[in-house]
């Protein structure tokens, strides 16, 4: 209905055409808030255990000691919430480490290929270029998403015509 916000549910999300990865994503996007609503005393929190699972998932060497775990923890949610990643969800951050390893078809023929860590151990550098892959597959998901929804939603509106 014209003027109407379409909103994603569930049982809609299961009619879109997407494959296993655009679904985890529109997944981890919908059982989460974004980063820039989340309480803010949660931060470290979340991104300690972010690290923990990033660094199971890619195979990185966690750092020993405490003062580089807390230096690595603030580096991570200054990444996040000062240079454009406020709109992902914490479930996002460690998806996007899953979906790396993945070779990404996007509509227009490209393969986002796997991004290499630098080094053994964690950095935000790595993060960051593991992020920018991420945030443009979100994309084409986000794209995806509105071409089927607004066709969808033009055919509705042609049969009320």
């Amino acid at each position: 209905m014209p003027g109407q916000i379409v909103t994603l549910t569930e049982s809609s999300v299961n009619l879109l055409k997407l494959n296993n990865i655009e679904l985890a994503i529109v997944n981890a996007r919908m059982c989460s808030n974004p980063i820039s609503e989340v309480d803010k005393k949660q931060y470290s929190l979340l991104a300690d255990v972010a690290i923990f699972k990033i660094a199971a998932i890619v195979g990185l060497s966690l750092p020993t000691s405490e003062k580089f775990a807390d230096v690595l923890n603030e580096e991570l949610l200054i990444l996040l919430t000062e240079f454009g990643y406020t709109d992902l969800t914490f479930d996002e951050l460690v998806l996007a480490f899953r979906v790396n390893y993945q070779y990404y078809k996007t509509p227009f023929g490209e393969t986002l290929n796997p991004i290499t860590p630098y080094s053994t151990f964690f950095s935000i550098n790595y993060a960051s270029a593991v992020l920018n892959n991420y945030k443009r597959i979100r994309s084409i998901v986000d794209m995806k998403i509105t071409e089927q929804l607004s066709g969808d939603i033009f055919e509705k509106y042609k049969k009320r015509s």
